[in-house]
């Protein structure tokens, strides 16, 4: 079950972006907010939850889903606004660079210690790169696996 889930909430990402992306426009939808909502939001749901398990059964990043459906969103967004293409296309491209960002938000708190078992612990020294493991007993036990993407990474993996 996390096999799947994984992917969809990464492809779930569309969803806060469109509605984002009516925020500023909301006076020149072509359709009233409710009725736009009514069938958007259930299409949007079933993409996702669709590529989510395309993804994992093909074992393809989701990137690989979600740069070829952007254009495709980006079309049903401009056609319910009345706005020219350019104005709906800018909107648009702005909040994917918001979305964009956000990892490299995420990456700024890199954590330099932790624990990684029951009593051990781990931290690493930025300046001279140094991975110190300390404590007894068992250490949690990390599995990489490049094929699938990384499931259980080790903390210190950032």
């Amino acid at each position: 079950m996390t096999d799947i889930l994984r992917p969809v909430l990464e492809l779930s990402v569309i969803i806060p972006g469109i509605l984002l992306a009516y925020l500023p426009v909301k006076s020149y939808l072509r359709q009233t907010p409710l009725k736009l909502t009514a069938w958007l939001l259930p299409l949007l749901l079933g993409i996702c939850i669709l590529g989510g398990a395309v993804c994992c059964a093909l074992q393809i990043p989701t990137r690989w889903f979600l740069f070829p459906l952007l254009p495709v969103i980006m079309l049903i967004y401009h056609k319910t606004l009345k706005i020219s293409v350019w104005k709906s296309v800018s909107i648009f491209l702005a909040v994917c660079l918001m979305f964009g960002l956000l990892p490299v938000s995420a990456l700024a708190a890199i954590p330099t210690s932790g624990s990684c078992g029951k009593n051990a612990k781990w931290s690493y020294n930025t300046a001279t790169k140094t991975l110190t493991i300390s404590g007894r007993g068992d250490m949690t036990d990390y599995e990489v696996d490049p094929v699938i993407g990384i499931e259980d990474a080790p903390p210190w993996n950032a």
